[in-house]
Order: structure tokens, then sequence, then C-alpha cells
């Protein structure tokens, strides 16, 4: 079973796959999306990610109950999410966490999502 401290860290996103109700698949943000996932150990967590399908950024709190990780959006560029609670199932094998997102919407058409994030690389930034 997992625990909180396996989400901890940054994570950059590696594919965003989403499978709708008539078993069709997409991939929203395209075949190469670029953002994170940070997860803090004070129990706040960041997502930000674009690609060919626009954007996304939202953070707050989050908690992790077993499989599950509930964010609580605090601040979004989705007005709309902004007070709500996004319920996920999460694993993560060796270096990649996997997010389960059991219903979305995109559009008109609802379906199930797998986000799939890589432990983000330590920066060589110039200058130290």
């Amino acid at each position: 079973m997992p625990e909180a401290k396996d989400v901890l860290g940054t994570w950059e996103i590696r594919s965003w796959v989403v499978t709708y109700d008539d078993g069709t698949t997409d991939t929203p943000f395209g075949d190469e999306p670029k953002g994170f996932i940070h997860y803090g150990a004070d129990g706040y967590m960041f997502a930000q990610f674009m690609g060919q399908g626009g954007h996304i950024s939202y953070a707050g709190p989050y908690v992790v109950n077993g499989d599950k990780v509930r964010h609580h959006v605090v601040v979004c560029d989705r007005p709309g999410l902004v007070g709500t609670d996004l319920h996920r199932q999460f694993e993560v094998v060796g270096d990649n966490l996997i997010i389960r997102v059991a219903r979305t919407t995109f559009g008109a058409r609802e379906g199930s999502a797998v986000l799939t994030w890589a432990r983000a690389a330590k920066p060589a930034l110039a200058g130290g």
C-alpha cells in the first residue's frame, strides 16, 4: 500500500490519456505535454501543465489516504474548480507516478484518464 511519503517531491508529466465511455482514447494535451506536479511535506501541492489542448494550473492542500489522494483546489485558472476537491487514485512504480482520474469531462465527452509522471531530475541551473 502506498504511503504519503511516496508522492513527495516534483514530478514531470509524460502522458495524459483519456479513455472515453465509448472506448476511444485521446491525448487531450498532445503527445508531448509539458508540466509538473509537486507534493510538499507541508501538505500543499501544485500542478501546472500545458500542451496542444491548452493548459491547467491549480494549487492547494492535499491529503493521502492509502492509494487515494485528494487535492483541495484553492487557486486555479479554471474558476469553477476553486473550492472543489479532486479525488485521484495513484501508484508509484519505480520513478513513475501514475494518477488515475475515475471520471473526467472534455468538451461534451466523459471518460476516465491516466496521467503518467516521472520523478523530475534535479535541475542544472547556471550560477548555482
